[in-house]
């Protein structure tokens, strides 16, 4: 048995003009912040890249001052490519920089001069 005790009806009142506006402004915002990150990664791209250029140069121009030092400390083309990769294998085999064995290199070479010593 079925019995009918009326009907319910809701009246719903949507004022979506505000909430579309409201979208509107938040897609905005999004394009903005995706073209802000954007540049920010380029720029952050730039530095790195001006990061590992200088320190490129700092290596090269490190490099050069040892074959500096090496080329004072030897009499001859010869005699300083023997002592440069001489100097490279050493510093690889003991883990020492090779900063360090270009300098007692060159120390031991004065002294050996100064004392008249010969190799």
């Amino acid at each position: 048995m079925a019995v009918k005790l009326g009907e319910l009806y809701y009246d719903i009142d949507a004022r979506t003009v505000e909430l579309k506006k409201a979208e509107k402004d938040v897609q905005r915002s999004t394009r903005r912040m995706g073209r802000s990150f954007a540049a920010l990664g380029s720029i952050i791209s730039v530095a790195l890249a001006v990061d590992v250029t200088r320190r490129a140069l700092v290596l090269a121009d490190n490099m050069r001052v040892l074959d500096v030092r090496i080329k004072n400390a030897t009499k001859s083309q010869k005699e300083f490519i023997r002592s440069q990769q001489r100097l490279l294998e050493i510093s690889k085999i003991n883990g020492q920089q090779l900063t360090d064995s270009v300098v007692l290199f060159e120390r031991l070479s004065l002294a050996s001069d100064s004392v008249g010593a010969t190799n």
